[in-house]
């Protein structure tokens, strides 16, 4: 079994890592051959859709081999992503961005993608920090009439 040398979480955007910061300085302090993640990383990012940032913990060991886990990306992610919102577009407690409005069934379907790294957190309590990090962003939620 190998020794664990250090743990590494790094957010990249899929299909993108490459030898610049934060990847690059992060990985080359510790030994690890930086082009050989990055293609991996790539690799198994490509179905992702371009631009959307991954968690990413990184496990290297101290013969300078690694291994790397891709973790959902956060709920702010998931909800300004569906409302189509850019990175700095909802101010918590000042204003509230344009199209503020989500219908409940998008936090199910957040909830049910997030459970994948949850896995024995009642969905319930998934839904309830999705709705809190939406609220804390100045969305708001509304039930649709509508039968989908």
């Amino acid at each position: 079994m190998k020794k664990i040398s250090s743990f590494l979480r790094l957010d990249i955007e899929a299909g993108k890592a490459n030898p610049s910061p934060p990847v690059g300085p992060a990985l080359g302090l510790r030994g690890v051959n930086i082009m050989n993640f990055c293609k991996e990383f790539n690799a198994k990012t490509k179905h992702i859709k371009e631009g959307t940032t991954i968690p990413t913990i990184i496990t290297v060991f101290e013969d300078r081999s690694y291994s790397f886990i891709l973790k959902v990306p956060s709920n702010t992610a998931h909800l300004k992503k569906i409302l189509q919102l850019g990175h700095n577009q909802a101010f918590p407690g000042q204003c509230k961005p344009a199209h503020s409005k989500l219908d409940f069934k998008f936090i199910f379907h957040i909830a049910k993608s997030k459970q994948k790294d949850l896995p024995r957190v009642p969905l319930i309590s998934v839904c309830q920090s999705i709705i809190g990090s939406g609220k804390s962003n100045g969305i708001d939620f509304y039930i649709s009439n509508k039968q989908s």
